[in-house]
């Protein structure tokens, strides 16, 4: 029975073998489909993804100069010249290369001849490779005259603008915009309005989670700021030089103990680094330190201290005579 279960244990394992590697064959010859004449042939008659590809290729290798005349052919090439996500390759790696300007003059020169179009996913273009001020220049004057695009999957200049001053952290420019494009046109201003409820609904969870940092802090680093002052009030109260500063000094070492045992025994997220233990444990040997020595100038100030006079009706005792 267990040499019968072991074979076939073998002839199990050796069926799922054949079943992955007939699985995974098709895959692998998928990859090598890849012909890089064919892709030449395909981009140079206006197919856009060979075009991609070949300049993706092309980057991989090294070759930025190749892959960017592949991204630009790209670019011009692509079926709808109007959406530009063709050229998002091409606007990328000519920003890296310090040629973003050259790169995007005949778009540009199409914005400026009126393609509002084109100013629209310009302006997209520039937004999402990090150009915030080029892509707001091209987005805000459509923004203003309420430009839809052709797209009704799409948003607003107003709503790709505010998302792109987002992304920059720029959070108080991006809410006004995103209440702008609301206010005006709510039915068609979908996006800008859950923005708007998006952003309000981070920043009351951002003051909750501040408030309760703060409400920690109260209550568990009071111990350690009040600790860490003490040193110094007791300094200055050391050089008033009067009794009543060397009673204050004296009680210093009861409250200074209490506010270490608190701060040590409080639940805290990680081990207290180092330099704040030697912080707590300095600041209260000072402490008691100034509490023995102004222990020892009240003793000293009641020894020098004249008699105290007799009450009045009583005599002093005269000489023995």
């Amino acid at each position: 029975m267990g040499v019968r279960l072991v074979r076939w244990s073998g002839w199990m394992w050796l069926g799922a073998w054949l079943v992955l590697n007939l699985w995974a064959e098709p895959a692998h010859a998928q990859r090598q489909e890849f012909d890089p004449e064919k892709a030449r042939q395909e981009c140079a008659s206006g197919v856009t993804i060979y075009c991609l590809a070949l300049g993706m290729e092309a980057e991989r290798a090294g070759d930025r100069e190749l892959a960017l005349d592949y991204y630009r052919i790209a670019c011009t090439s692509h079926p709808t010249p109007g959406h530009l996500r063709a050229c998002t390759p091409l606007l990328y790696l000519s920003r890296q290369m310090d040629q973003l300007e050259e790169e995007a003059r005949p778009l540009q020169k199409r914005c400026q001849d009126g393609d509002k179009q084109t100013c629209f996913y310009l302006g997209k273009e520039y937004l999402k490779i990090g150009e915030l001020n080029r892509g707001s220049d091209l987005l805000l004057p459509l923004c203003r005259e309420e430009y839809l695009p052709s797209d009704p999957n799409d948003y607003g200049a107003c709503y790709h603008m505010a998302r792109g001053y987002e992304r920059a952290q720029h959070y108080g420019r991006a809410q006004e915009l995103f209440d702008l494009d609301c206010k005006r046109n709510p039915a068609k201003a979908r996006g800008s309005c859950e923005a708007l409820l998006r952003m309000a609904y981070v920043r009351q969870e951002s003051e909750k989670v501040a408030w309760s940092q703060v409400q920690e802090f109260q209550w568990l680093e009071i111990a350690l700021g009040v600790l860490a002052v003490m040193p110094i009030v007791g300094t200055w109260l050391w050089y008033r030089n009067k009794p009543w500063a060397w009673r204050c000094l004296r009680a210093g070492p009861v409250i200074a103990g209490i506010c270490l045992v608190l701060w040590e025994l409080a639940p805290k997220e990680s081990d207290l680094p180092p330099a704040d233990r030697i912080v707590s444990v300095l600041s209260f040997l000072a402490v008691v330190g100034l509490a023995a020595m102004a222990h020892q100038k009240l003793q000293d100030a009641q020894e020098t201290s004249p008699p105290l006079p007799p009450p009045p009706g009583t005599s002093s005792p005269g000489p023995q005579g």
